[in-house]
């Protein structure tokens, strides 16, 4: 089933004009006063980590980054989740629309000003929003990873996909089967031109990480033979990006660790093909998984971050805390670099100071280097 993202109708920033196309009315570019520049990259992880986002004040959302409206200008996709568990039954949750997700796409301008373009309702609980440009026609398309009700049973549901037409204007369709999925990214693991995409599936016992291959046609084929070596179904985050420079992407993975999900770099053959050799991060006690990786060098030396939220193995309750974790990819020398408690963050980004680079949070400017 698909449906049409048409934009809404803003006066302030929208001139109306004319014309058809992604089923809906085709908008002027939105007026932006100063542009942010923005590039397609080659990897969500790229499109993601490659902004300044800690200075727009985005706070802990789903979050994506691209030109999605106007080819060269930095816009924002976001899905916000509108149910909680603890206050809507599943039934509730799952058959009320006013309980699922918003995913909605704003302009943003260097003076911080935003403005929404469009606004369609999604998934029941959006997890990861993965951008890449599946589709092949220079304008960022975005993957939001859903998982479904998020307590007993635990029924999963169908992630989103949303191609873009331009201008806003997007067609979503689901391309995947009803499961639990945590984390996804995305990039060309068989060279073939066109972005895959890799997901967490803890519905799925035998294979928890698998590759959607794209097709070249809006779908994508399920292709549970290309991640080896992981047989724990809780695997929840998942990034693809080439981390022993050997032009050859890999695949980091993490889990529950207390429950045997190792965090693993699986290293790529250039094919498409992970984990025929593989390295496992040491863990850190009582922070017992990861929701976030960065990769950066910092003064020539490669180093990966990751940011480790409480486990339930101590006084701290699940994500009522987090540290920091700097792993240094060539000595693996690990050290725990931050430990907050009483809140926690989920998505971080490169960050530079005094000469140094790091990583900070997207909403603040603290800033952590090894």
């Amino acid at each position: 089933m698909k449906h049409i993202l048409t934009p809404i109708v803003l006066s302030l920033v929208l001139t109306a004009c004319g014309g058809g196309g992604g089923g809906g009315s085709s908008p002027s570019a939105p007026v932006v006063s100063t542009a942010i520049p923005a590039t397609l990259y080659d990897t969500s992880y790229k499109n993601f980590k490659s902004y300044p986002v800690d200075t727009y004040g985005f706070g802990t959302v789903v979050l994506g980054l691209g030109s999605f409206l106007k080819a060269g200008e930095l816009s924002y996709f976001v899905a916000t989740q509108n149910y909680s568990p603890d206050f809507q039954d599943l039934n509730t949750a799952t058959t009320n629309s006013q309980y699922h997700s918003d995913f909605e796409f704003w302009t943003i301008n260097s003076n911080n000003v935003k403005t929404k373009v469009s606004s369609v309702k999604g998934c029941l609980h959006p997890r990861k929003v993965v951008v890449a440009d599946f589709n092949r026609d220079n304008i960022p398309d975005v993957f939001v990873a859903c998982h479904g009700y998020d307590a007993n049973p635990f029924p999963g549901e169908k992630s989103k996909l949303l191609l873009s037409n331009g201008y806003g204007n997007f067609t979503m369709s689901e391309p995947t089967d009803v499961g639990f999925f945590h984390g996804a990214t995305a990039a060309d693991i068989n060279n073939d031109g066109y972005p895959d995409i890799i997901v967490t599936n803890s519905s799925s016992i035998a294979n928890p990480v698998y590759a959607l291959i794209n097709q070249r046609n809006g779908t994508f084929l399920k292709d549970e033979t290309r991640v080896l070596g992981l047989t724990n179904n809780l695997y929840f985050s998942a990034e693809l990006l080439d981390l022993n420079n050997d032009s050859k992407i890999d695949l980091i993975v993490s889990g529950d660790e207390v429950l045997g999900a190792d965090t693993k770099i699986l290293y790529g053959d250039g094919l498409g093909n992970f984990g025929a050799t593989s390295t496992i991060i040491p863990t850190v006690n009582g922070r017992g998984s990861v929701v976030d990786f960065t990769y950066v060098v910092n003064n020539g030396r490669r180093q990966l971050f990751l940011a480790r939220p409480y486990d339930r193995t101590n006084a701290q309750g699940f994500f009522h805390g987090w540290a920091m974790q700097g792993y240094d990819l060539d000595s693996g020398a690990t050290t725990v670099l931050a430990d907050i408690v009483g809140r926690w963050e989920m998505w971080f980004v490169p960050k530079t100071r005094n000469g140094n680079i790091g990583v900070g949070p997207i909403n603040d400017n603290t800033f952590y280097y090894y």
